[in-house]
């Protein structure tokens, strides 16, 4: 575990946060046509290189690949196949939060500002998303904020470690991050024991009933 300092709350947010993986605060009004999300061509930003095969300790073989634009159905998929617990784990949210448009923000990206990474595992030639790990840049701060979710059923099996160990790469060697920030639920235990044990320097405050995280990259 790496070391850990608690920080007073005015010295440790100094904003609110804005951006959540999957927040849906202007949820349009029923009867109401959807805001309209302009797709960009993304396929000549993908990041190749990141694409790599790994394998769970129970040995199944899993891909782990950057999103791309056809990729909405998986995430949908994905989120059917996640727990309300776990998603409330993750990100502090309910399902009726989610919402089309929200999956598509999660597969129109720019690779730079905004990352998403997946999990796939095939059956019968069928891709199935297992896992989903985010990233979001602060500009201002050189920080991301990370966010993992690994199916109920593939958790535990070494998925949400190749997830974030990629994102810190991308973060770390590409991106010039200076590290990551989280909300974690205290409950989340596995989560909280994962990022613990990625090689960070932490900083962390409890206050009702979450761990906001600051993990600094070591050199």
């Amino acid at each position: 575990m790496g070391p850990i300092m608690e920080n007073k709350p005015d010295t440790f947010l100094s904003k609110k946060k804005i951006t959540q993986y999957i927040h849906y605060s202007d949820r349009t009004p029923i009867g109401k046509p959807m805001k309209q999300i302009v797709m960009t061509n993304n396929e000549a930003l993908y990041p190749k290189y990141l694409e790599s095969q790994s394998t769970t300790k129970t040995g199944i073989n899993f891909f782990l690949r950057p999103v791309k634009t056809g990729d909405e159905l998986l995430f949908k998929e994905f989120f059917r196949a996640v727990s309300d617990l776990s998603i409330y784990r993750r990100f502090g949210l309910k399902r009726k939060m989610m919402a089309d448009e929200k999956f598509q923000e999660l597969v129109n990206i720019d690779y730079m500002t905004r990352l998403v990474i997946i999990a796939i595992v095939k059956d019968d030639e069928k891709e199935r998303a297992v896992g989903i790990g985010q990233y979001i840049v602060n500009e201002t701060t050189h920080t991301a904020e990370i966010a993992l979710a690994v199916r109920d059923d593939f958790q535990n099996m070494g998925i949400g470690a190749s997830l974030l160990s990629k994102l810190t790469y991308e973060g770390k060697i590409i991106g010039r991050l200076f590290g990551f920030t989280a909300e974690v639920p205290e409950t989340n235990q596995p989560m909280l024991h994962l990022f613990y044990t990625m090689g960070f320097y932490v900083q962390r405050l409890r206050r009702d009933g979450i761990c906001y995280l600051k993990m600094w990259f070591r050199k």
